[in-house]
């Protein structure tokens, strides 16, 4: 089956992690979004010093922001398991994807689209006491990989910063976030 073809709008619109209200270019979108932060996944680790570590790892740490109203914050978590791969990443997409939910918070709601088995964009809205709202719109797709026999497992997400179903994000809080 042939994929869609992005003109170069829509190709520089998501890649700024924004979404068209058009349904077939907002699932474009939120595809090509998710492969992209694939992509980015092995050098990213590398950068970071967690390819090929053996011990169980964790750093949390402020970065450097060009914008000083945003903090960043970098959190690296390496953890071996005495469990199968398989298992792991199974029970972690159940949570992720929506199938197995955590429980939500009174003022907060989430929306669940789902693309396919293995692509989901959640749309989450929390309002605080003071009516400030804050948004976490997430495209989240679990990867499988065979690499000479052995299954390699990856779960990516990546924060959309504006989606044109929902305008009113641009006066609240926007979550912008990204993990493997």
């Amino acid at each position: 089956r042939k994929k869609p073809r992005l003109d170069a709008v829509n190709e520089a619109t998501w890649c700024d992690y924004k979404l068209a209200a058009q349904q077939s270019l907002r699932e474009i979108g939120i595809r090509a979004i998710a492969d992209r932060q694939y992509r980015r996944k092995d050098t990213v680790l590398l950068n970071a010093g967690l390819v090929g570590r053996e011990d169980n790892f964790f750093s949390i740490g402020p970065l450097e922001s060009s914008d000083m109203s945003v903090a960043v914050l970098q959190i690296l978590v390496h953890v071996k398991l005495a469990a199968p791969c398989a298992v792991v990443s199974r029970a972690i997409w159940q949570v992720t994807s929506g199938e197995t939910p955590p429980p939500l918070p009174s003022r907060a709601s989430v929306t669940i689209d789902r693309l396919d088995d293995w692509t989901v964009y959640e749309r989450f809205a929390e309002t605080t006491a003071s009516g400030l709202v804050s948004h976490a719109n997430t495209v989240i797709k679990f990867y499988v990989e065979e690499n000479e026999g052995q299954d390699s497992h990856a779960i990516v997400w990546r924060s959309v910063l504006e989606d044109a179903l929902m305008p009113h994000m641009s006066k609240g809080a926007v979550e912008d976030e990204s993990g493997w």
